[in-house]
């Protein structure tokens, strides 16, 4: 028998620590795509109380989730020093708005005790892991939205008229493409990407596929317009950052509008 198996350490839990108000929570690692500094938020209207609003990130529009709302704590206005953690739920990537990132730990299951053990009322709290120098809770993301306010803001991201699906990489957003499932008119993409390929070959790769697909680079260099040489006059089109949501949302406009 040959081939590759991949096995699960179900004895430990890998979790990425954030610090909010004080006090230490914890995501597990794998919901979590990266951290990045904070930056001003665009308002989105009719979005749930919990929505601060959405931010650019890679070319693609997040909702940016305040767990101080969602936990009770003081609000605060969004500082400068503060870290915008970009995670996935079942449903969708978001940005929730975090003091200080603080690392990864690895603690053994047995030791994460369920919250209702220790404090009631902690209905957005997964588990409790203690420390040395004092506890960790760990967030259950998805319950961080309830139905109707993941029902609420799905429509104000959508109330622009459009049905957005994002990716973590050019690769999966080519073999989305690929599969032809969907009638997609707008590739939206950062000239860097992570990964294999960059934003240029994607668009390349993409438009061998569908000629008729329309793509808006994002970028925030403008050496990146001598990366593009030769492509922007292909129903390709650049828009610089920084920009807020509405300037966004009318440049994909125009560009599902030209000929």
């Amino acid at each position: 028998m040959s081939g590759t198996v991949l096995v699960a350490d179900t004895e430990r839990a890998e979790l990425v620590v954030f610090r909010l108000d004080g006090q230490r929570y914890a995501l597990r690692l794998g919901v979590i795509e990266r951290f990045v500094r904070a930056v001003e938020v665009t308002p989105l209207p009719g979005a749930p109380a919990i929505v601060l609003g959405a931010i650019d990130v890679g070319g693609s529009v997040l909702p940016v989730l305040s767990l101080r709302r969602r936990f009770g704590l003081p609000e605060r206005e969004v500082d400068v020093t503060d870290q915008f953690l970009i995670a996935r739920t079942s449903s969708r990537t978001v940005a929730l708005v975090v003091d200080e990132a603080l690392g990864v730990i690895t603690v053994p299951t047995a030791e994460v005790t369920g919250a209702g053990r220790i404090v009631r009322g902690l209905e957005h709290v997964q588990g409790v892991v203690t420390l040395d120098d004092g506890l960790v809770l760990i967030h259950d993301l998805e319950t961080c939205l309830s139905l109707d306010e993941e029902c609420a803001l799905a429509q104000a991201l959508e109330a622009q008229g459009y049905r957005v699906l994002s990716t973590s990489s050019g690769e999966e957003a080519l073999r989305v493409i690929e599969d032809g499932h969907e009638p997609w008119y707008l590739l939206l993409t950062d000239v860097v990407l992570s990964g294999e390929i960059s934003g240029r070959v994607l668009a390349e790769r993409v438009r061998a596929l569908r000629p008729d697909l329309k793509v808006l680079f994002v970028s925030g260099y403008t050496s990146d317009v001598t990366i593009l040489h030769g492509l922007l006059e292909q129903s390709v089109a650049l828009v610089q950052k920084p920009f807020t949501a509405e300037l966004l949302g009318r440049k994909v406009r125009e560009v599902l509008d030209a000929k």
